[in-house]
């Protein structure tokens, strides 16, 4: 079994100097234990959305090919 996790504040508006518009945390687990990257997106609400989902996925991908 494995997951994946997306959270963070994708914009417009919102954040704060320590968590600014597009800081997003991206999560896998998996039976391996559990990696998390920090990211700090400067696009629109849609861009944040889709990097957020496209670093996901790339994750998910590297973490399965270790397996």
């Amino acid at each position: 079994d494995i997951s994946v996790a997306i959270t963070g504040i994708a914009g417009p508006h919102g954040g704060s100097k320590t968590k600014p518009v597009g800081l997003t945390y991206v999560g896998v687990g998996s039976d391996r234990g559990i990696i998390v990257q920090r990211y700090v997106f400067r696009g629109s609400r849609n861009v944040n959305r889709f990097l957020a989902t496209q670093v996901a996925l790339d994750l998910l991908r590297k973490v399965v090919k270790e397996a």
